[in-house]
């Protein structure tokens, strides 16, 4: 019986890449695979982490960005978000410029998510309109929609 030759790996899609590096940053698989643009309805996102972690392509791409993270040579992340924080607690004691700190502040933002680039805010035309008016016209303008939610209908007004 003649053994079939080692198939060799196919490269990864862009969304398993994405999981593969989302996975150390992540929770849970379920959550890198989301955050690697995997569909959240359901339970499709955890099904799919579950496959991702035992897939052939995917698992020497795991246990190799697991390795290079815990390389001896390597800062981890708690030691660049320890070497961060000092930057950042020290500005007047260290001899840290103001933009190092700003720096550090950014860089520690990001590595905890505080914000995410990927997430366009969107303004659309109600959104506009709103932010024309100040907090005491927003709030007449709420108490108003209140009354008039409140109002009985009319005999007439029942059917439109």
């Amino acid at each position: 019986m003649a053994t079939q030759p080692a198939r060799k790996p196919r490269p990864l899609t862009l969304k398993q890449q994405a999981f593969v590096r989302e996975l150390p940053l992540s929770k849970s698989a379920t959550e890198a695979a989301i955050k690697a643009g995997y569909s959240a309805t359901g339970n499709t996102a955890t099904v799919k982490a579950s496959q991702l972690v035992r897939n052939g392509n995917v698992l020497p791409a795991i246990k190799a960005a697991q390795e290079a993270a815990t390389s001896a040579a390597i800062a981890t992340l708690i030691e660049r978000k320890e070497a961060l924080s000092r930057v950042l607690r020290e500005p007047e004691t260290g001899p840290y410029p103001i933009q190092a700190v700003i720096a550090a502040s950014d860089q520690l933002n990001r590595m905890e998510r505080v914000y995410d680039d990927r997430t366009p805010v969107v303004h659309d035309n109600r959104t506009q309109i709103l932010m024309a008016y100040s907090p005491e016209q927003l709030r007449a303008l709420l108490e108003a929609m209140k009354a008039e939610d409140e109002t009985p209908l009319e005999a007439g007004d029942q059917g439109t």
